[in-house]
């Protein structure tokens, strides 16, 4: 992670002890109180494992972080981030000044990958190969991984902020082939990308990630300033790329733009509320959609993606539970067992963005969606 060690931390220890000892006047003033409270710590534990009092501010309190089976330990996060002073960020077992109540969390990372990135602690000119030596940016990893992307490598992110003031360069494309992989359990909690660039093959679309054919995104949370999320894109690729228990937040147009969509996986994501979320334009129609959380309606425009019962063998089990209708357009869409805001699911005579009573339009008379099985 390029941790650099030094006697930083005493000189600012020093310098803060005889600013509390100035405030304070005279001896006979109190010593102030503030409580460093631990925060979540997922996939570790760490001590103190209770909020504790601290007397001076000039006391160093020791603190100790544990990684669960599969992950490291990847840094100390306060919160304000201002009242506190680490001895070393990154050592599990460290020691903080706090200079008032102060939220205290160690964050983890997965252990086994072939790279790793720590935008708080990594630096672009490390090895890039072990979590102790993290690069800090997606983007230089991504450019590191495309010479050996035939072997399949495994990009781990450690939690913290991925965007442009961080070094990032939009959009982000994964490789054919290459698994990015943040923290699955929790849906990407912590683990944020966010921002946009040019899709190559449509400039005008901003997005901020674009898998290649055989990628697979795990674990972000995923949010734009741009026009959709991510997106499959032709010169890219868009054939078996796998996107699963992700946390996806909507552009202004949407969150997943598919122009190819074949013999591929979109698995129990949740989206976020927004005028669309998956926008399906193009592909075969077997790449399977199932048990996803949809807080936004859908729009498959002439592409059948499998909902469920079709040619991907998507088992269903989508929550369609967006306040808006969902655009459909084709003949034979496959949606069997999945759950709508309306059982049976309601069907408008016209289209409309917007909060609404129906759950789907039906565009042209030609379409049909079977929806067998909801509930």
């Amino acid at each position: 992670m390029n941790l650099h060690r030094s006697n930083r931390f005493r000189s600012v220890l020093v310098a803060a002890s005889l600013l509390v000892l100035g405030a304070c006047g005279s001896d006979d003033d109190p010593a102030p109180i503030h409580t460093l409270t631990p925060g979540a710590a997922y996939h570790g534990t760490m001590t103190p494992a209770a909020p504790l009092d601290v007397s001076g501010s000039s006391e160093a309190v020791a603190i100790n972080a544990v990684a669960g089976a599969g992950f490291v330990f990847a840094g100390w996060v306060a919160t304000p981030a201002d009242k506190a002073v680490f001895e070393d960020a990154g050592l599990a077992s460290a020691h903080v000044f706090i200079s008032g109540d102060v939220t205290i969390a160690p964050t983890f990372m997965v252990a086994v990958a072939d790279f790793f990135v720590n935008p708080r602690l990594g630096a672009d000119d490390a090895a890039g190969t072990s979590a102790a030596q993290a690069y800090r940016t997606l983007t230089q990893a991504l450019a590191a991984v495309a010479p050996v992307k035939d072997a399949n490598p495994v990009i781990a992110l450690a939690p913290g902020l991925y965007n442009a003031a961080n070094g990032e360069v939009f959009p982000l494309v994964v490789p054919p082939g290459i698994t990015v992989v943040g923290d699955e359990d929790n849906y990407g909690a912590g683990i944020t990308i966010d921002g946009a660039g040019p899709m190559p093959s449509w400039n005008a679309i901003p997005v901020a990630l674009i898998p290649s054919s055989g990628a697979a995104v795990r674990g972000l949370s995923l949010a734009t300033s741009g026009r959709f999320t991510l997106a499959y894109d032709p010169p890219s690729g868009g054939t078996g790329i796998v996107l699963t228990r992700n946390t996806i937040a909507p552009g202004s147009d949407g969150g997943l733009y598919v122009q190819v969509a074949e013999r591929g996986l979109i698995d129990d994501n949740v989206w976020l509320a927004g005028s669309m979320t998956l926008v399906a334009v193009g592909g075969a129609g077997n790449t399977a959609v199932s048990d996803n959380v949809f807080n936004g309606p859908v729009e498959l425009d002439d592409n059948h993606v499998d909902l469920g019962g079709g040619a991907g063998s998507s088992t269903g089990h989508n929550q369609f539970i967006g306040n808006g209708m969902s655009f459909l357009s084709g003949a034979g869409i496959m949606a069997r067992d999945n759950h709508w805001r309306h059982a049976p699911p309601t069907v408008s005579p016209t289209f409309a963005y917007g909060p609404s009573e129906y759950d789907m339009y039906l565009a042209g008379e030609n379409t049909t969606v079977d929806t067998t099985g909801y509930y």
